[in-house]
């Protein structure tokens, strides 16, 4: 027999009021009843009120459709009466209504995650979605975020009134519950509801529930576990029910979503953190905010900004870490806290009292989920804080459990780790090799793992372990670089570079100089394709200054050493590195690699500008080679002296030593000295004009290197090619050469590479008067450099840009771009872009009106290039001081200098500045009142514009139109058109005999 209860119609009808938060007169109001009505119903004088005033009252109250029901029934006398889950016919107390929603109000003010509550909210107002765990570490801000979806939730049921919302909600904190069968009496208890009868708790808890559309919010439930039963009978029995659980710990049940809870967004790598920290960064947001609470003044400067910012990204966007390190900034600014966070679990201390123990330090939270680890799952948490930036399950086993004294499997002690937030799957990142999964730690868990492994006495052991792992992976690495697999192995190793850094260091460290020598090796030709350069050079020169090792591998790290520093730029270093080489290749024997040490030495020393020493060691080497039969050796000094006659434009020397070179390569089985010497040949052939010879030369070289992909060598014939197709004006050919040097770069993930690609397709598009595009590939190639830490390529790129601006006469941006370029290009030592510079310099004084500032400019960068022995360079400098001479009258003088810039051209082949070089002669012609010859020499110019693809510089315009007005002027119409014809219709080599004779040239 089932007994109802009638519920006080006055009490029910109070307790919503209270819960909608009105006074008796505006809910009067809003149900047009007077206030005496209200007052009598709650108090109870009136006992029957009318069916209509119910009505009223429930839309005034935006009552739900089981309060309705409730209130309705408590107005009739009586309560709908349902049947017990356990199907037991026991009496019950009807469906008495529950007390207002009861989320706690909250000390400080909410940051940011606005994705998370509107993402977390829309689940929940899903029927499926009835059960929903917030995961995380200890600190990361799960019961803050479940409160605000709660809160979330509850507006958006009073503003919009749809029952896909929950009636109300109930926070219940289980922090300090430490027995799992208290859980029912927790709910229960701010529920308010009461055991009675003899009836079981949960069925009491049922009956509650069960018909009821609301939100249970469950913090902290972690220790908790076999309370789990509680949370399945009741999701089966009251179907309304939604559960929203905080946990460190995922509870595995089959209603179950899990939610992990990420760090709060960090700040970019720059100053903007200034303007964007608060609308950008929720990191830095909550910092500040927290910051103020305990220093009203404190405010992000331009000074502290970067301090602020990278005390956000150490402590990861933590929120517990954060507001404990905010708390700091009473002692220290952010500049000394920033220094102090390397002993974080010390400083990171004096959270506020009325929070949980365990969150009034940053250990105290980690501890709180190490204590319910078991004794196997410490060990493996302990063990993996070897690893930095996380591992593969693979690296897991092999680093982990190499004596085998784990007695469960690793996977199964990882995905534990897993489900209680101290181990995270990291999904950003590319698969490593073999697409294998990777597990990490945030950095502050790392760190107390740690202190944990070190108390264990075993981590020295786990280190070796660790580098012994990852020497093998870099070996094997550097082997597969060399072969077309080398994309998936570069990314590989880029996932695993904070791995491979630890490696390095522990060698060091523990004075294991041997495998340090090997694994910095192994990794030089990452560092060379994926940067940045200088940690390459730093690890390996700090490992070869100690002087230790087997001379073999202090003969190897020399040499890799003196790669990277000949591919920053610095071409002084890479010499004497090379030079140390050398020396001790000789010691050993060793030819093949005496022969390629000879060979970096001598272009180092070519680049550096020591032409004697470069002529002195090809003689030698040539000398020692035929007559030790050393062909390795011989055949490097063939093919760099046949290179440096291409540079020279001594065609029939460069053809004759590239063929012998040729010869001695093909017995050696060099695939890559092949091609290299069938690039030097296709380069002679530009010089001599036979662009059909080079183009079959070109083909064969890319047919050889499809075999493989870019080196640093390669990168470099594919861009000289690119230069000689454009010195002969084929710039179809050589943006197609550009190009393919591009396709290859991006194939394998070199973004150093790929970025000086697009500066030589900036370059020819610059010059063919493509500005914006040009703009466009110089400024990519500058964000490619920066982004690998390319200082020679950044110093290049920002140059290539003042090119543009040089072009365009905007002074102020050529000056403005060349000495940002200067900084970068001094660092490495760059000569040849150095001079280049300050040419461009030279023009801007010019266009500024300032021509003595110009010409000493211009004069030291033609000095530069002339004691080093740059003599295509000197060509192109010499036009411009040909232009500042001309332009300031001085006629004999600009005629003096453009002979000289003649005679270069004609001898290297430069087509591409031609069209330049001839209208300015015609300038000097008409200054010299030889008006019909300038007429010739303008349409020959006009022509070889037209062939070449090469438009005038819009800066050089106004020079160009005083000539052409001139010659006008002096011929008369009818005679000027047709002096431009005669012009248009010469040959290339008539129109430069001309030039030859305005200037007196033979």
């Amino acid at each position: 027999m089932v007994t109802a209860y009638p519920s006080a119609f006055g009490t029910l009808l109070k307790r919503y009021r209270i819960a909608a938060g009105l006074t008796q007169e505006e809910l009067a109001e809003r149900a047009r009843l007077s206030v005496r009505a209200v007052s009598d119903l709650e108090r109870g004088a009136r006992r029957s009120p009318y069916r209509d005033t119910v009505q009223q009252l429930a839309e005034a109250l935006a009552l739900d459709d089981d309060q309705r029901l409730a209130l309705g029934a408590a107005a009739r006398g009586r309560a709908d009466s349902a049947e017990l889950p356990a199907g037991d016919l026991v009496a019950r107390e009807p469906s008495a209504p529950l007390p207002p929603a009861n989320l706690p109000s909250e000390p400080t003010s909410f940051i940011g995650r606005e994705r998370e509550i509107a993402a977390i909210s829309a689940l929940l107002t899903q029927p499926a979605a009835r059960l929903i765990t917030l995961t995380g570490p200890g600190g990361i801000g799960k019961t803050r975020l479940a409160l605000h979806v709660a809160a979330h939730l509850l507006d958006s049921r009073a503003s919009s009134g749809a029952t896909r919302y929950p009636s109300t909600v109930f926070f219940v904190s289980l922090a300090s519950i430490s027995d799992s069968t208290s859980v029912s009496s927790a709910i229960a208890g701010v529920l308010d509801v009461q055991e009675r009868g003899g009836l079981d708790l949960v069925h009491v808890l049922i009956e509650r529930l069960r018909t009821r559309h609301l939100l249970l919010v469950l913090d902290n439930f972690e220790h908790l576990m076999e309370a789990r039963s509680l949370l399945q009978k009741l999701l089966e029995a009251c179907p309304p029910l939604h559960i929203l659980v905080t946990s460190r710990t995922v509870l595995r049940l089959s209603w179950e979503h899990v939610i992990e809870v990420p760090p709060l967004a960090l700040p970019g790598q720059s100053r903007q953190v200034i303007s964007e920290a608060w609308s950008e960064s929720e990191a830095v947001a909550l910092f500040v905010e927290r910051a103020r609470a305990v220093k009203s003044d404190f405010t992000v400067t331009y000074e502290n900004a970067e301090a602020v910012a990278q005390i956000c990204r150490t402590l990861e966007g933590m929120p517990l870490a954060l507001e404990l390190a905010a708390a700091r900034l009473r002692l220290f600014p952010p500049q000394a806290l920033l220094g102090r966070l390397s002993q974080r679990f010390q400083v990171l201390t004096g959270g506020a009292h009325d929070h949980p123990a365990r969150h009034q330090t940053l250990r105290a939270a980690i501890d709180w989920s190490y204590s319910l680890l078991d004794e196997e799952e410490k060990r493996l948490f302990a063990r993996l804080s070897v690893f930095r930036g996380g591992c593969t399950l693979d690296a897991a086993e092999a680093v982990c459990n190499s004596a085998g004294d784990l007695r469960g499997e690793i996977l199964d002690g990882v995905a534990s780790l897993v489900e209680k937030s101290l181990l995270r799957q990291d999904s950003s990142r590319v698969p490593a090799l073999g697409g294998d999964p990777r597990f990490v730690m945030l950095e502050t868990i790392r760190e107390y793992a740690a202190e944990r492994l070190e108390e264990s006495g075993a981590s020295q052991e786990l280190q070796d372990e660790h580098t012994g792992y990852f020497l093998a992976l870099a070996e094997e690495a550097a082997s597969a670089l060399e072969s077309l697999e080398q994309r998936g192995w570069l990314d590989g190793l880029e996932i695993e570079r904070d791995n491979m850094r630890a490696a390095v260091q522990w060698t060091r460290q523990s004075g294991d100089i041997d495998r340090g020598l090997r694994l910095a090796v192994a990794l030089s030709g990452f560092w060379m394709v994926r940067g940045p350069l200088s940690e390459g050079r730093q690890w390996l020169d700090e490992l070869v200054v100690t002087d230790r090792g087997t001379p073999a591998l202090r003969a190897e790290a020399l040499f890799a050493a003196g790669k990277l520093a000949a591919a920053d730029g610095l071409h002084q270093d890479a010499a004497e590195l090379f030079e140390q080489t050398l020396a001790l290749y000789r010691e050993l024997d060793e030819k093949r690699g005496g022969a390629e040490a000879t060979g970096r030495l001598v272009i180092s020393w070519f680049l550096a500008g020591e032409a004697e020493r470069v002529d002195d060691l090809l003689r030698q080497s040539e000398i020692q080679g035929r007559e030790s039969g050393d062909k390795a050796l011989l055949a490097v000094s063939l093919r760099l002296q046949a290179a440096i006659a291409v540079t020279q434009r001594d065609a029939q020397t460069a053809s004759n030593l590239g063929e012998e070179s040729l010869a001695l390569y093909r017995e050696l089985g060099d695939t890559k000295r092949i091609a290299d010497v069938h690039q030097i040949l296709a380069r002679t052939a530009y010089a001599i004009g036979d662009g059909r010879r080079a183009r079959v030369l070109i083909d064969e070289m890319l047919s050889l290197l499809h075999q493989a992909d870019l080196d640093a060598d390669t990168e470099e014939w594919l861009a000289f090619l690119a230069f000689s197709a454009r010195g002969v004006g084929d710039y179809e050919y050589a943006t197609h050469l550009a190009a393919e040097l591009l396709v290859r770069a991006e194939r394998m993930g070199n973004r150093r590479t790929a970025a000086r690609a697009r500066g030589v397709l900036g370059l020819l598009a610059r010059e063919q008067g493509k500005y914006r595009q040009a703009t466009t590939l110089f400024e990519e190639s500058l964000a490619g450099s920066r982004q690998t830490e390319d200082l020679f390529g950044a110093g290049c790129a920002l140059l290539s840009l003042s090119d543009v601006a040089r072009d365009q006469g905007d002074a102020e941006r050529v000056i403005e771009l060349c000495e940002e370029s200067l900084v970068l290009l001094r660092e490495v030592g760059a000569l040849v872009e150095t001079g280049f510079a300050y040419h461009n310099l030279g023009l801007a004084a010019w266009y500024r009106g300032d021509p003595a500032r110009a010409e000493s400019l211009v004069a030291e960068s033609l000095a530069l290039f002339r004691k080093f022995g740059y003599v295509e360079c000197v060509a192109e400098i010499l036009l411009s001081a040909g232009l500042l001479a001309l332009d300031q009258g001085q006629h004999g003088r600009a005629g003096e200098i453009f002979g000289e810039c003649l005679m270069m051209h004609t001898k290297f082949r430069q087509h591409w500045s031609m069209g330049t070089l001839l209208e300015n002669i015609a300038g000097v012609a008409i200054g010299q009142e030889h008006a019909e010859r300038a007429g010739w020499l303008l349409g020959a110019a006009e022509a070889v514009r037209l062939a070449v693809g090469t438009p005038r510089w819009p800066a050089l315009q106004s020079l160009y139109d005083r000539h052409l007005a001139a010659t006008r002027s002096a011929l008369g119409e009818e005679l000027f058109l047709d002096a431009l014809e005669q012009g248009r219709a010469m040959t290339l080599d008539q129109a430069m005999t001309q030039a030859l004779d305005v200037v007196g040239m033979p």
